[in-house]
């Protein structure tokens, strides 16, 4: 099982690789959009992260992916959830 601070950092770790953005840029409250990432990058981004955490992410879900917390806790409900 993985940590809320281990799941964010992968969530992060997956931001920077992916988007080729500074770590040290990329904070809990980072929003998606202020990385310039948009909606065809971000469902890029959430098809990584059902890959990585083994969860589904409807896409009637994404307008709540504002930033990485966000994400991070959506991924842990949907964990929780089964």
């Amino acid at each position: 099982m993985t940590t809320k601070k281990q799941r964010r950092d992968v969530i992060a770790g997956l931001v920077v690789d992916k988007f080729r953005i500074d770590r040290s840029k990329v904070r809990p409250t980072s929003r998606l959009i202020d990385f310039g990432i948009d909606s065809v990058q971000a469902l890029e981004l959430i098809v990584e992260l059902e890959r990585v955490f083994d969860v589904s992410i409807p896409d009637q879900d994404l307008t709540e992916l504002e930033t990485l917390e966000d994400i991070a806790r959506y991924v842990e409900r949907r964990k929780r959830a089964g």
